[in-house]
This record gives C-alpha cells, structure tokens and sequence, in this order.
C-alpha cells in the first residue's frame, strides 16, 4: 500500500511539473539604453558665449517598461528607473559607477502615447525630449537640451522638445549641461540596444526538483523492502 501511495505522489507531482511548464510567464520587460551625451561645464547662464563640451558621460540605463509608460499616473507615480552603469569623465579624471535612482515617465500635453521621461541619480539628472511609449531597439531619442547654443561661427541653435529642464551631469567638483547641435537635435542621446524579459517563474524547477526528490524515495524504499 506504501508502494502504491508513493507512486500516485510521483505522479501527481509529476502532472504538476508538466502543466507549470506549459504555464506563460508574466514577466517584466528591460530595456537597456545606451547613453551618450557630451556636456558643457558652468552654468546655463554662460549659453550667450561659446564653450567647448568639457564633461562626457555614456554607458548604460535600464528601465522597466512595464511600469514605465503610464497613462494616468498613480499616486506615487511608479519608479521604472532600474538602474544605470555609467561612465562620467573630464578635466578632473574619470569614474565608473553602478547608481540607482529614481524616474518615471509623464504624459506630454495630454496627447495619448506621448511621453517624457525624467531620470534622477547621484551624478545626473536626465529629461528626454518627447517618446512614444512603444520604443523598441533601436529607437533614439534625445536628451533635452539648452535652448539655445551658441558656436564658434556665430550660429546660435535653438533647442527643441518638451523638456522642463535642461540634462545635466555633476561629478569631481565638475557641473555641466548637455547642449544643443547645429541642426537643432540634443548632443545627449538615448539609444535602445535591447529589450529583454527575466527568466520565467522557478516555479517549474522547483516542481520538477520535487518529483525528482519523491522519485529518489520511491527507489530507496523499494530498496529496503526488497
């Protein structure tokens, strides 16, 4: 009778196993999001004379998609800012960081699907310019940028976008703001190298370890009966 109980335990963990495996996991998505963006130091005050980019930062943030792009936006809004591995460098040397942080993404003007962005850490603050919330690899978008940037020949290009605030990055005594280029785009970039979702639930291994372990007690005890 021991025998036949232990067997309808395998089986029945085994039956489990199987149905968890064929159960669709609901899982996040990640997006990774390379960012470039060259930064001129001093205040946003010294934009009417030309200044040389001074501060550079790249690397990596990632943000959960899921939570990111919301429509109505709760109260607290939710944080989609995962984290960031970023490279700050300039006139003082150059560190490498892992930060986190907090951000969230709010609705433009009302227009559905339209967004803006806003990313906040130690050593940066980041706004985009406007996105649709169905970014997808290798979409681009900018950092906003200063209004207005004047360059050695004169020419003075106006900034463009939805931004409050102009991006700016602070490390090593060093401040700075990211720009506006020639043609009006923003010398802060924001590309999406990768999308990815988590490993599934470990729901399925844990059943499948379950069955494995009964297994193993049904061959002992077979074992010491024989």
């Amino acid at each position: 009778m021991l025998l036949v109980r232990t067997v309808v335990k395998l089986l029945a963990f085994t039956t489990i196993c199987l149905v968890l495996q064929t159960v669709p996991a609901f899982a996040d998505s990640i997006a990774t999001i390379q960012v470039d963006a060259s930064l001129i130091a001093g205040p946003e005050g010294l934009i009417n004379q030309f200044q040389p980019p001074t501060l550079f930062v790249s690397g990596q943030i990632f943000l959960d998609l899921t939570t990111a792009f919301q429509p109505v936006s709760p109260n607290p809004p939710p944080n989609p800012f995962l984290g960031a591995n970023l490279l700050f460098s300039g006139p003082n040397g150059n560190f490498s960081e892992t930060v986190s942080g907090t951000g969230n993404c709010s609705e433009v003007g009302g227009i559905p699907g339209f967004f803006t962005c806003f990313l906040n850490a130690p050593g940066f603050h980041f706004e985009t310019n406007g996105i649709p919330s169905t970014i997808g690899v290798g979409s681009t978008f900018g950092a906003c940028a200063t209004r207005f940037t004047q360059y050695p020949d004169g020419v003075i290009a106006t900034g463009s976008g939805v931004c409050g605030e102009t991006s700016t990055v602070n490390f090593l005594g060093n401040s700075g703001f990211v720009f506006t280029l020639e043609n009006g785009s923003s010398s802060g970039t924001f590309t999406v190298t990768a999308i990815s979702t988590p490993e599934a639930s470990t729901l399925p291994l844990l059943a499948a370890g379950l069955a494995a372990l009964l297994g193993l007690e049904l061959v002992r005890r077979t074992a010491l009966r024989s």
